[in-house]
């Protein structure tokens, strides 16, 4: 029995090397149906030889580990990008205000790039043969793996996380100077009021304004 651990949401919208895709079901043998979003015509691609080829899934994973295919999530549709998606960080933002969010993305997206399952054993694995002597020179030892499968769940989809879902909703600590931060966070909270934001929301907002303010970035 052939084994495929990716689970594919039929009718959810993906990207194939940058067009919006639909898939559509599970083909015969190894065979993956998808069709292009604008026109409704199968996704094919050009093997070796130059023959026409439908997707499969020795194509998909060439174009998961290359970057070339994800999921196109809705806005807010994971718990960690529903707490900063309003905030528009940058991934130098999102480092200044969460330090350990660059470590997270590393992490998520190695793995993702590697068909790792979010399994304990499988995280311990897929650390042991692909968490190279680069990445532990720049970000030590590679993080728990009980931690990992958290993030996993928690911080987008595979081939679907961005900076911003890789910050922690906390963020770090700003201190107040002059009343900055009460000002900001008095004014965010009026303007979010209205639409229910959350505390959570407003501290999160309210920090990445002061880094803003104080780094001088517009």
């Amino acid at each position: 029995m052939n084994y495929f651990p990716y689970k594919l949401k039929r009718n959810q919208l993906y990207s194939i090397e940058g067009q919006p895709c639909v898939f559509t079901s599970h083909g015969y043998g190894t065979r993956l149906n998808f069709e292009h979003a604008a026109t409704g015509k199968p996704v094919e691609y050009l093997d070796d030889a130059g023959v026409v080829r439908p997707m499969d899934q020795e194509r998909f994973r060439t174009l998961l580990q290359n970057g070339q295919f994800f999921q196109m999530a809705d806005r807010g549709q994971s718990p960690a990008k529903n707490k900063i998606a309003e905030s528009h960080l940058t991934p130098a933002e999102c480092e200044e205000l969460d330090p350990e969010s660059a470590l997270r993305l590393a992490t998520l997206r190695l793995l993702d790039r590697n068909g790792v399952m979010t399994g304990v054993k499988a995280i311990s694995a897929g650390f042991a043969e692909h968490w190279t002597p680069e990445l532990h020179a720049k970000y030590g030892e590679a993080p728990n793996p009980h931690t990992v499968k958290r993030w996993m769940r928690e911080r987008g989809k595979v081939g679907d996380r961005d900076a911003r879902e890789a910050t922690s909703a906390q963020g770090r600590h700003c201190y107040d100077e002059d009343g900055i931060r009460m000002e900001i966070r008095q004014r965010l909270a009026l303007t979010y009021y209205a639409s229910k934001k959350s505390v959570t929301d407003i501290n999160v907002l309210t920090n990445a304004e002061i880094i803003r303010s104080t780094a001088g970035w517009p």
